[in-house]
């Protein structure tokens, strides 16, 4: 099974940069996360930093989602698959 989180994109660049980045020279922070959970693995696997989640479906009655960054990375969110 896998899902689609989404941050806001400023409290990521916080927790990374370890603090309140305000330069321009600073891109828009990715990351990763990994646990285990009753024995199996949780893990990001595909991170849109200032990203858009966007409708991927191929069929009707399908709901499927993926995200992508523009270029900039300047969305207010940042988008994390994760699978287990």
């Amino acid at each position: 099974m896998g899902v689609r989180v989404e941050h806001p994109q400023d409290m990521i660049n916080r927790i990374q940069y370890h603090g309140d980045p305000q330069s321009k020279y600073l891109p828009s922070s990715p990351y990763t996360l990994a646990t285990q959970v009753d024995g199996k693995g949780v893990y990001s696997f595909c991170m849109c930093p200032g990203g858009f989640i966007v409708p991927a479906s191929t069929a009707d009655g399908e709901i499927v989602l993926n995200g992508m960054s523009a270029s900039a990375r300047n969305s207010g969110y940042a988008k994390c698959r994760y699978r287990s």
